[in-house]
Parts: C-alpha cells; sequence; structure tokens
C-alpha cells in the first residue's frame, strides 16, 4: 500500500470532523432577542432544584436536566413529547440552551446536534446568574 494511499484514506475519515460545524454561542444580546420569539425552543437545562429558584423568561421556555439528555438519543417526535411535555423541535427552528454558567448548556447543545443530527443549537454564553442579575 502506498503512502499516497493511505494519506487519502486517513482524510476521507477524518473528513467529517473537519466539516462539522462550530457550535453558535450567544451573548446576552441575541439571547434576549430569541427568546421573546415564541417559535425559538429555550431549553433550561439545569437540574430541578435550580429550576426551581427560578427561570430566566423565555416565549417557548422548556426544562430537559441535563443528567436527562441520554434519554434523547434515538427518540421519536411522540416519544419525545410524551417524556418532556413539549413537542420535539423542527429541525429548522432554533434551540436555545441555557443553565446556571454556561458549562452545562454548551455540553447540552453538542449533544443535541450529535443525537439529532441537526445544526439548530444555539448556547447562551451567559448564565441564568448574570441574566438574572442586569
Amino acid at each position: 500500500m502506498s503512502s499516497e494511499f493511505k494519506i487519502d484514506t486517513m482524510l476521507r475519515a477524518l473528513r467529517p470532523t473537519f466539516l462539522r460545524r462550530a457550535l453558535t454561542n450567544i451573548d446576552k444580546a441575541e439571547f434576549v432577542k430569541l427568546s421573546a420569539d415564541p417559535n425559538v425552543v429555550v431549553i433550561d437545562v439545569r437540574d430541578i432544584n435550580e429550576v426551581k429558584g427560578g427561570t430566566i423568561p423565555a416565549a417557548n421556555w422548556n426544562h430537559i436536566s441535563l443528567s436527562e439528555f441520554p434519554d434523547l438519543e434515538g427518540l421519536n417526535d411522540k416519544n419525545f413529547e410524551l417524556l418532556f411535555d413539549f413537542p420535539k423541535p423542527k429541525t429548522d427552528q432554533k434551540v436555545v440552551f441555557y443553565c446556571m454558567s454556561g458549562k452545562r448548556s454548551h455540553r447540552a447543545a453538542l449533544m443535541w446536534e450529535q443525537f439529532f443530527k441537526s445544526d439548530n443549537a444555539y448556547n447562551y454564553t451567559g448564565s441564568f446568574k448574570a441574566t438574572m442579575l442586569f
């Protein structure tokens, strides 16, 4: 096997990694704008005890704890809605994730895109704390 063939084979194998879209991070101003739109799904990934302490107002607010994200993989629309009590967002619908500090929401957005083979996830780099302190 020639070294040229090996390199070509390796590049073909890595192509999906190179072509992967970078996750879209949004700041507070963009979050405020998107969260006011009822067509944008906002998902709070904090645990239920944190949610009891308050949420960021959003026109289409929902909650899925990050610990529940492994359950998302492979869910069809009907089962998604049965489990999480809101319709599964469409592939062309923006989905914005937030948490207490921005770390869990980043993981959630990456998992969302992987599980649903989509590029509609947005990570709010701010946080619940930062947003509620303005």
